[in-house]
């Protein structure tokens, strides 16, 4: 434990829910809300900062921060709505790669993680802010998972053919190129046309023998 914090209420009414805001650097818990179906005398909450994990269960995910919340005089079933706010540093999910979208608080309860409905409520250039209810007070971890690996499509290059190759030298100054590349293509097709007098010519020599 390196932080915590403690609110005692005289009373809590069904009429008129409460609500804790909570300002210490090392606890990432911001704030609670409560309301209740039946009156509450002397309530004591007690919220605490873990440094590891107090349980044998690992929750699922990156832990940002271990908390415990210790109540007293508080019954379980008499609670109609809690609402946990805590904040997220922008550093811890840049730095460890989280999807800002997956950050959520769990509660640890009858031996299992239960991932609680945890949305995003605010931000500021510091910290994103998010809200989950939950239905009583226990060992909480906050957690996020990490970003999924990005796939990469590579085109597959395209071979073509020519049945005459054609050597390309590229000159510098616009239009070079091209006229090189017609230069050799009408050097190589008078050289066909050439070879085929040729042959014509002994072919016909020949018959004449």
């Amino acid at each position: 434990i390196t932080a915590y914090a403690v609110k005692l209420w005289t009373v809590i009414y069904p009429e008129t829910p409460v609500s804790w805001s909570i300002n210490k650097t090392n606890i990432a818990i911001t704030q609670i809300d409560i309301s209740v179906n039946n009156q509450m005398r002397v309530p004591k909450l007690t919220v605490n900062n873990v440094t590891e994990n107090p349980v044998s269960v690992n929750p699922q995910g990156k832990v940002l921060q271990y908390l415990n919340i210790t109540p007293q005089n508080i019954v379980e079933t008499d609670l109609k709505s809690v609402k946990i706010t805590f904040r997220v540093e922008r550093d811890w999910i840049i730095e460890n790669n989280i999807d800002e979208d997956t950050v959520a608080l769990n509660r640890y309860k009858d031996g299992v993680w239960n991932k609680l409905s945890t949305t995003q409520s605010s931000s500021d250039d510091t910290y994103i802010y998010y809200q989950a209810e939950t239905p009583g007070f226990s060992i909480f971890a906050i957690t996020g998972e990490e970003k999924g690996g990005v796939t990469t499509t590579t085109t597959p290059e395209v071979a073509t053919t020519s049945t005459i190759p054609i050597v390309t030298t590229t000159i510098a100054g616009s239009g070079k190129e091209t006229k090189m590349k017609m230069t050799i293509l009408v050097g190589v097709t008078l050289v066909v046309i050439l070879l085929a007098v040729v042959g014509f010519w002994l072919f016909n020599k020949k018959k004449i023998e």
